[in-house]
């Protein structure tokens, strides 16, 4: 059973999305659900490309332009976002602002404030490891060369 652990984003989950070391995340996946118009969730995949943690209750995305998942954003959606890792997981919940972001980067940026943190852990039941994928084409260089401007563009929204 989840059990609420404040409201500040935790340490794993900053270490994660400090915009770092992106080498050492490159494969790590992590899913954020959001709700469509019609009541249902939306689940995304998102990667340390996307994402960056400003404070300690603050994170900001850059999704694609058009997405399910940003309009949901952009309509006020819910958020729920999930760090699962090794030996724990964590779900942080809130909702996001739309932000201003440079047009030819062909991302949709938000401001998501952390209103709530959960963990969940089950006694003898560790969790072992998270989302992993692997970058086929284009190459590895290549998807880092982009999660680097794409967190710039997440850095200068507005």
């Amino acid at each position: 059973m989840a059990q609420v652990v404040g409201e500040e984003i935790p340490d794993v989950v900053t270490a994660t999305f400090d915009g770092t070391d992106l080498e050492r995340k490159l494969g790590l996946g992590f899913v954020m659900v959001t709700v469509d118009p019609d009541g249902q969730a939306r689940p995304c995949m998102v990667s340390a490309g996307e994402m960056l943690v400003l404070d300690r209750r603050t994170i900001r995305l850059g999704l694609w332009s058009g997405t399910s998942t940003s309009r949901n954003l952009a309509a006020g959606s819910a958020v729920l976002f999930c760090h699962v890792a090794e030996g724990v997981v964590y779900y942080l919940r809130g909702h996001a602002r739309s932000l201003a972001a440079d047009p030819e980067a062909r991302l949709d940026c938000f401001e998501l404030r952390v209103e709530r943190v959960e963990t969940d852990a089950h006694e003898g039941l560790p969790v072992t490891s998270g989302i992993t994928f692997t970058v086929v084409d284009p190459d590895p260089p290549a998807v880092l060369a982009m999660w680097e401007r794409q967190l710039a563009v997440i850095r200068a929204a507005s």
